[in-house]
């Protein structure tokens, strides 16, 4: 072949070749540049190989990203069909590893990166199957790129019979009798691979598991010395955990290849979206200068722990849903602080509410082994709050009480509830961990219930909320002037309404005072040095606000907003690796929260990691889209999700989300500001200078925003916005 023109392809030499035919290195003689070719042998190709070679062009024609091989063309010579590649400098990950671990950040860095691929190949419906070292290339800038989608397959469709919808189910059994299918391929292939199963999604993520062991340990988890062996092996036998096989790893990484290598794929990591945070998170611990984030754990036979799902609400009041989620949120933290007891996070809970899953499916989601629900009657003075600990394995409960009390009571309700939790669960305390259990803040009902109201708006990311929410907890702390949480929400509400809407000097001073009251009420606690940070933060003290969120952190692992508000303050000073591992942290804590994945966007961007930054503006986006469907008329939320929908090339939906935004809060400075960032974006001038004009008119926006900020760069130039910049 070498020499020999095919096409306007000249033939300069072989790369390498398998089962399926040979790949060679060409010309493209009408561009001027070096592509693969990719033959089909001629051996195979007809019947099941030639559809299955074509099945990879369509497949792969429709994937558009960095980690994935892009494809240009598919021809036939001689009655030999050849497909043209991008061309690809470097090794596979199989030539790297050559039985060796590799470092454990460049394992994560380059795990992540297939991770992201298969995110995109799975979000259009494209399954790889044969996800292994040799199918993954490491280029010259040490960039994964994915190859080889020959075996993969459009997940099965609900279709009408002969729409155009219609897509073939292809079942897993012909991987095992295919040509070039060898004893290297099986060794990554899932439970359901082997049983011949119909494949989604889950299968792709357990034969990553497998990469992941095979990378950080340098062999493979499951190594029968016959196919019969192997087989058993990966159906019925666990492989000895990474870190007995490499000291150097931490511990939880560990589970992460153990939910990745579940046999059962409901128990299996259910998107390379999840495994990807996962591995961010642990890259997070084990980097230099890190700051620590909780993973949730598989259960062991040595570690309790519990899931509080959200208490349902009785009474006939809608409103009263504060209180209830109020008690849920204030359980999950008092049971936080015990260090032998693994607490499910609030956001992964609250996942569950208003859902009717079973218990034993809400704990093997949340690898918890226990989960405590319950529910709130309130009537007037009246409070009848019932609970329940139920055992996630067998299902049954084994503590269980309903309190009929004042309302006054609640405080000694919820203290009540958690000792007996401990008790439940036979923990022990040290005397520290019983004072803090024991302990709500406040010990005034009234005081109590403005800060849950409080809570409760602050989570509707509505201008009129934070005010709201502010005065609620203004008023929790002249009730008691000691109530250290309810200081440290002023503090809070301040920054978001400065940051969002007005830019009032006021917000700072408010926000330095209630930190300082914060702290001096209660100095371990978390929530008072996130408050103490974001007061800094205001005023510019950037040093010492990192100084603040790295102490909550070390109280209080996941915290979202001492990691979201120490990423905002590492990007404001340019520290952009650091703000975008942070941010996204944060978006994992709070999955729903659009604000920390656009930020992380943002870093990646600066740091012209596109690819990055494209996952973490889709996230961004679907966060906004999930927040919209509750929040219909969220200024915010729309043209924050209409920047990064115009980001990733969804122009009408963000000039649609950006008029809405605008008709939602037409007097609002900040959203006309943001909607100026959607239009300049959009290359649409006038638009986006109307709307800034008129953004000035209504309050005072920090002139930096103008100088700086990157989504006004074409309008930068612009006689209009010169002059706005003189007014400032």
């Amino acid at each position: 072949m070498i020499g020999k023109k095919v096409s306007h392809y000249r033939i300069l030499e072989r790369l390498g070749g398998g089962g399926m035919g040979e790949v060679y290195k060409a010309e493209d003689t009408r561009l001027g540049r070096l592509v693969a070719l990719k033959f089909l042998s001629r051996e195979v190709a007809d019947g099941e190989a030639l559809e299955r070679f074509r099945r990879e062009a369509r497949m792969a024609s429709t994937l558009d990203h960095p980690h994935i091989c892009s494809i240009y063309d598919v021809g036939d010579s001689e009655g030999q069909p050849f497909m043209v590649l991008q061309l690809l400098h470097g090794e596979t990950l199989q030539e790297r590893i050559q039985d060796k671990p590799l470092p454990l950040q460049e394992s994560f860095r380059l795990a992540i990166q297939v991770a992201e691929g298969l995110e995109a190949a799975h979000s259009k419906g494209v399954v790889h199957r044969d996800i292994k070292a040799s199918n993954i290339f490491v280029n010259d800038r040490e960039d994964v790129v994915i190859l080889d989608f020959g075996l993969a397959k459009l997940v099965e469709q609900r279709y009408e019979p002969g729409s155009a919808s219609e897509a073939p189910t292809v079942m897993a059994s012909e991987t095992l009798t295919s040509p070039g299918v060898a004893m290297g391929t099986v060794f990554y292939m899932s439970p359901e691979q082997l049983l011949g199963e119909q494949l989604d999604a889950r299968t792709d993520l357990y034969s990553f598991g497998v990469l992941l062991y095979q990378m950080a340990t340098g062999t493979l988890p499951f190594r029968g010395r016959t196919f019969a062996a192997l087989c058993d092996q990966i159906l019925h036998e666990d492989p000895p955990p990474p870190s007995h096989l490499n000291a150097d790893l931490p511990p939880e990484f560990d589970w992460v290849v153990a939910k990745a290598l579940e046999k059962d794929r409901e128990l299996r990591y259910q998107s390379a979206r999840e495994v990807a945070a996962d591995l961010r998170r642990l890259s997070l611990n084990t980097g230099s200068g890190s700051t620590r984030v909780r993973l949730e754990r598989p259960p062991d036979a040595g570690s309790p722990s519990i899931a509080v799902l959200p208490f349902v609400s009785l009474g006939p009041d809608p409103e009263n849903d504060y209180f209830s989620d109020g008690l849920s949120e204030e359980l999950i933290n008092a049971l936080g602080r015990v260090s032998k007891l693994r607490v499910a996070s609030r956001t992964s809970a609250f996942s569950f509410k208003g859902t009717s899953q079973r218990i034993r499916q809400i704990g093997a989601l949340l690898n918890v082994r226990t989960v405590l629900e319950g529910s709130v009657r309130r009537s007037e003075n009246r409070l009848r709050v019932s609970a329940q600990l139920v055992d996630v394995e067998n299902g049954y409960q084994f503590w269980a009480q309903t309190f009929d009390r004042e309302i006054e009571d609640v405080l000694s309700i919820q203290e009540e509830i958690a000792g007996s939790i401990v008790k439940a669960l036979e923990l022990v305390l040290s005397e520290g961990e019983r004072n803090k259990l024991l302990s709500v803040g406040t010990s005034r009902a009234l005081a109590y219930d403005c800060y849950l109201r409080g809570r409760q708006l602050f989570y509707q990311f509505r201008r009129a909320g934070y005010e709201k929410a502010r005065r609620l907890f203004l008023e929790a702390a002249s009730i008691d002037p000691d109530y250290a949480a309810a200081h440290a929400w002023v503090a809070n509400c301040c920054w978001f309404l400065y940051t969002w809407f007005d830019v009032d000097p006021a917000y700072i001073s408010e926000a330095d005072q209630a930190s300082r009251k914060a702290l001096a009420s209660d100095p371990e606690l978390a929530e008072a040095q996130v408050a103490r940070g974001v007061a800094l933060l205001l005023a510019r003290h950037y040093a010492e606000a990192e100084e603040a969120f790295e102490r909550a952190v070390r109280e209080k692992a996941d915290l979202f907003e001492a990691l979201y508000f120490h990423a905002r303050a590492c990007f404001s000073q340019g520290k952009l690796e650091q703000a975008a591992g942070l941010a996204e942290g944060a978006a994992q804590v709070r999955s729903r929260d659009y604000n920390a994945s656009y930020l992380a966007g943002m870093a990646y961007l600066a740091l012209a990691r596109a690819d990055r930054a494209e996952a973490a503006f889709r996230r961004s986006l679907e966060a906004a889209g999930k927040h919209l469907e509750l929040f219909p008329g969220d200024g915010r939320a729309l043209y924050v999700g209409a920047a990064a929908a115009i980001r990733l090339g969804e122009d009408e939906k963000g000039r649609d989300w950006a008029v809405r935004a605008v008709t939602a809060d037409p007097g609002e400075p900040m959203t006309l500001y943001g909607v100026a960032c959607d239009y300049s974006l959009l290359g649409e001038t006038e638009e986006a200078l109307d709307c800034l004009e008129k953004a000035s008119t209504f309050g005072p926006l920090e002139k930096a925003w103008f100088l700086y900020d990157p989504d006004l760069d074409s309008i930068r130039d612009h006689p209009r916005f010169q002059a706005l910049l003189e007014r400032l």
